[in-house]
């Protein structure tokens, strides 16, 4: 699993997000209602005088994703021009001075500026040097020993994070000539497969918070909340105040001439008692890092703290187990169950002129390795380390921590547990009823999942938990081919409460493609991103959401979910597939219907970005009055049409003809009697030959007309490479009610007793390669392929659609764009509440 957390950095206050998913879904991420989106959002902020309270707005947005493997947090900033950004994930790392990263990640090295060796900019870079007349940046990797350096030159480009204005939608906040290195991937080693570089959050001059904050003109602090697990924000910016909840913050020094955050620790406490400890250990201070997975103690430092522990474990009827690297006390918890607060840690701070605590305790002082074992989650760093106590990020979980640069101070929290809450929160019903603006809602949807675009791929995923006593969070891509969901159980962290299916069971013989392998059924079924898969079936717990009449979210789980475990994976960030073919007994959406005993339908709407999540819908969406549609007194349309020869295992719909800006196209009838097909794998719509060329025409002609002039040949462009028609815009580049001026496309089918049309315009015709070209986003599948029409994801976007087959219909929406609003967008706290949930 992967999580978030926030960062905020702004004047006079301190803020952090609160809001999250609930433990089984991704909350909502990123709110579009501008062209590349915005937000509402409850938020908890800290005054200057060491608050939190509750509000809805912060200035400056970037989101944090923990991996959970390495347990490394990283974020991703998008670099590059308007037209053509481009996202890279950065791991977060208090000690790096100048962000730097694998530039071979970025689209377009059109916009990058080399900075000189003689300009201001270089001289001021700690590690500076020359290559010719190019700045060259030389620093220690956060990952690899101090012997391990990165050289890289030094360049600007744009870097776009987001702002609020208000209680107004995000918009785009590029800093236009932000600094950083172009290191070569080698010195990628040692990080999690999505990072391509490190973030650098130093004190020192050039890190990304001091760019910003420089850039924006706002006092240069920033904070931190990681979350224990799933997915949160990062912000930056200055928020409104508000709220009544507060959270107290204590203050303490900060040490930053070394280039690091360090504060001062006159004391160590375990359960009110301070260690025995030589008071020299002591005078380094320690350490803060995100790099750092667990607090690393000199070996007196953590002799004396695991001794108090082991007595205090014992002393409860938990028993001593062989160590589990890199933990060297690891306890039996017996008798005492799944009680994780054991001993209570705490380290004393200077404060205002007198000692503070920060306390540790329950889930920040161990670590649990099996069902029954638990670790002390401290490493032992040895007699002479380069610090005698590094704080690493399980310790800073759940906490608000703010680093203050303008006083040299730092602040943290309680435990939030402390307050009910944590930094990937779930919300409460109290919550919901205080019009604090909860933005992820959902009206009298049944059974709710979030659904997440991962870009480099085109591909759509969802995800929840799998697991009985140990829950692991299962990343799935949507197929609605697939009958049977798949996944790499290795991704599991627990395989003992899975239940292996057998041969002679109903279950086994209700599968389409099942096998044996000696006592136990097998799956095989194509794989809709590689090779076929093969694998034992199987069924655990799988737990997601539900609502109650559209005012409440809740776990809901299914005790026996079947799927298989498959003996290939996908790369990341997928686990496998969700089946959610209209065949057989066992696709996700037949699972869930049946055990609860609703309709069986379930609705899809794809977000158009990375930063919204969209929505999965299984079970009645009472008349389609729901968000992300407007509200209760103004429903959007759908428009309906029968699915048909469903027992293929696919969904497939009758087009009767197809526009282009009302004209018909001129197609041999028979062309279209196969139907088209709707996937949720494919990124752009395919056409057999002769309706793509005819589609091409026509569009080219309109295209013409609008002042709009054909790029000869594809521009040598990487990845994207499946448009053979493509335009520079010219005249036709203004938006006209947010769509782009392009030609309109229409499928007619058949509807109540007449020809029905569904309308694609503006974005979800073409897509943008260059600054200035957009290409017709439909390929050409050639002469003979299996289907004549494959309707992709991209022309999906932003509609609603619907699959009821309890009567074996799909409706679909207009664009929701139409309307104001998208699949990652929310209503307004304007708008009426007394429906949302979270």
């Amino acid at each position: 699993s992967s999580s978030l957390l926030y960062i905020y950095i702004y004047q006079t206050s301190l803020i952090v997000h609160l809001h999250s998913q609930t433990d089984n879904h991704i909350h909502c991420r990123l709110q579009q209602k501008t062209k590349m989106g915005g937000v509402t959002h409850l938020i908890v902020f800290v005054s200057m005088f060491a608050a939190i309270a509750l509000m809805s707005e912060a200035q400056y947005l970037l989101a944090v994703t923990k991996d959970e493997p390495s347990k490394q947090y990283y974020t991703t900033v998008y670099i590059g021009s308007a037209a053509m950004t481009s996202p890279v994930n950065l791991l977060l790392d208090l000690g790096t001075n100048l962000t730097w990263l694998n530039c071979r990640k970025i689209k377009s090295l059109s916009s990058l500026r080399v900075v000189t060796c003689k300009s201001s900019t270089c001289k001021s870079i700690p590690g500076n040097g020359c290559d010719r007349n190019t700045c060259l940046y030389r620093q220690p990797r956060p990952l690899g020993k101090n012997t391990v350096v990165t050289t890289g030159r030094v360049v600007q480009d744009n870097a776009t994070i987001f702002t609020t204005e208000g209680e107004q939608p995000v918009h785009i906040a590029p800093s236009r000539r932000f600094t950083f290195s172009c290191a070569v991937e080698k010195y990628l080693q040692g990080m999690a497969p999505p990072i391509a570089g490190v973030l650098a959050l130093s004190p020192g001059e050039f890190p990304f918070w001091r760019q910003m904050t420089s850039a924006y003109n706002i006092i240069p602090k920033f904070s931190l909340c990681l979350p224990s697990s799933r997915y949160g924000y990062l912000f930056m910016g200055t928020p409104s105040l508000g709220g009544k909840k507060t959270v107290p913050m204590t203050l303490t020094p900060l040490k930053i001439d070394s280039g690091k955050y360090l504060i001062s620790v006159t004391s160590i406490y375990v359960d009110r008692a301070p260690l025995t400890l030589d008071p020299s250990l002591l005078e380094g201070g320690a350490q803060l890092s995100t790099v750092v997975p667990y607090t690393v103690l000199q070996t007196d430092i953590y002799n004396a703290l695991a001794q108090a522990f082991t007595l205090k474990a014992t002393n409860i009827g938990m028993t001593e187990t062989p160590e589990h690297a890199p933990f060297k006390y690891c306890f039996e918890e017996g008798a005492s169950g799944k009680n994780i607060d054991v001993s209570v840690m705490e380290i004393g701070l200077p404060g205002n002129g007198k000692e503070v605590k920060w306390r540790f305790q329950g889930a920040n002082m161990v670590e649990r390795v099996s069902e029954t074992v638990i670790c002390l989650a401290f490493v032992d760093g040895g007699k002479k380390p380069n610090e005698s106590m590094v704080i690493g990020t399980h310790q800073l979980q759940d906490y608000l921590i703010e680093f203050d640069l303008s006083t040299t101070q730092m602040a943290f929290s309680d435990p939030l547990i402390f307050h009910n809450t944590n930094c990937s929160t779930k919300p409460t019903k109290k919550n919901l009823e205080n019009k604090d603006g909860w933005p992820c809602a959902a009206h009298q949807a049944q059974y709710l999942l979030p659904i997440m675009k991962h870009e480099p791929s085109k591909q759509y995923y969802t995800a929840f938990d799998i697991g009985s006593a140990e829950k692991s969070y299962a990343t799935l891509v949507l197929d609605l081919e697939t009958n049977l969901t798949w996944l790499n159980c290795r991704e599991l962290k627990s395989l003992s409460s899975l239940r292996l299916i057998t041969c002679k069971s109903s279950t086994c013989k209700s599968i389409p493609g099942n096998g044996c392998d000696g006592k136990y059924c097998l799956f095989r079924q194509p794989n809709p991103l590689g090779k076929p898969v093969t694998g034992r079936v199987v069924q655990d717990k799988a737990t997601f959401s539900t609502t109650d009449g559209g005012r409440q979210l809740s776990e809901v789980s299914l005790p026996r979910f079947t799927f298989s475990c498959a003996t290939q994976g996908l790369s990341l960030p997928f686990a496998g597939v969700l089946g959610l073919s209209p065949a057989g007994e066992l696709p996700f959406w037949r699972q869930v219907t049946r055990a609860f005993n609703v309709i069986p339908k379930f609705a899809l709407c794809l977000p158009s970005s990375v930063f919204g999540v969209g929505h999965f819908y299984v079970g009645g969406v009472n008349g389609y009055i729901i968000p992300p549609f407007t509200g209760s007194n103004n429903p959007i349309p759908m428009t309906l049409t029968p699915l048909k020869n469903i027992d293929s295992g696919k969904y497939i719909i009758s087009p009767t003809s197809i526009y282009v800006d009302g004209v018909p196209l001129s197609l041999n009838p028979s062309l279209l009697e196969g139907g088209a097909k709707i996937s949720t794998v494919v990124p752009y719509t395919v056409l057999q030959t002769d309706i793509y060329n005819a589609l091409a025409s026509a569009f080219t002609l309109q295209a013409k007309k609008i002042g709009m002039s054909e790029v000869p040949g594809m521009p040598e462009f990487p990845g994207f490479t499946p448009f053979k028609t493509c335009f520079d815009e010219g005249g036709s580049r203004r938006n006209v009610e947010e769509f782009m001026n392009v030609p309109v496309i229409e499928i007619g089918m058949p509807g109540n007793g007449r020809e029905v049309k569904w309308r694609f315009h503006g974005a979800n015709t073409v897509v943008r390669v260059l600054e200035t070209v957009i290409c017709l986003a439909f390929a050409d599948g050639g002469k003979k392929p299996t289907e004549p029409m494959v309707i992709g994801t991209h022309q999906l976007q932003d509609y609603m659609i619907e699959f009821d087959l309890s009567t074996t219909r799909m409706a679909f929406s207009d664009s929701l764009l139409s309307h104001k609003t998208s699949c990652s967008a929310w209503p307004s706290r304007r708008q009426d509440h007394s429906h949302m949930m979270l």
